[in-house]
């Protein structure tokens, strides 16, 4: 394996502790919770939330191995830049799990209760139902893509 995608690997496994650590008030993955009374849907909403931030991680391991695995490059940009930049783009999950989760469509993946209890746990005014997806989902997605697009020919 070559010295680039190690540090990948490294930087994405620290960045993805803290990145799921972050994600944790969200309740993605209540798996107890599934099948069961009359929000069991919503549940199955936010896991399956949960499923797509951890494909967009896995994506940008596969990724990173296609263009690092193979990189014998003695080149500093390639060895220690290049690993650097792509573990940006884990910072736009948070976003783009926030823009669905916790924007506009709250009813979608929470009971009124839930929501009342994450509120108050979290210390959110209750005007934070007013925010729109793409306040979040556009940079999330741009914070995801523009390091990936950046190292892409380099």
């Amino acid at each position: 394996m070559s010295i680039p995608f190690t540090l990948y690997i490294t930087i994405h496994a620290a960045y993805i502790g803290a990145l799921f650590g972050s994600l944790s008030k969200y309740k993605l993955y209540e798996t107890h919770m599934l099948g069961f009374g009359e929000d069991a849907g919503k549940y199955y909403f936010r896991l399956w939330i949960g499923f797509l931030s951890n494909m967009l991680s896995l994506f940008l391991i596969a990724y990173a191995f296609a263009l690092l695995g193979n990189d014998k490059s003695e080149n500093i940009y390639h060895q220690y830049i290049k690993p650097c930049i792509l573990s940006f783009s884990l910072f736009g999950i948070i976003r783009i799990v926030h823009s669905l989760v916790a924007c506009e469509f709250w009813e979608l993946f929470y009971s009124e209760k839930e929501i009342k209890k994450i509120f108050e746990q979290y210390g959110r005014a209750e005007n934070i139902r007013n925010q729109k997806l793409l306040w979040h989902l556009t940079p999330g997605v741009l914070i995801y893509t523009i390091p990936i697009i950046t190292i892409w020919n380099t």
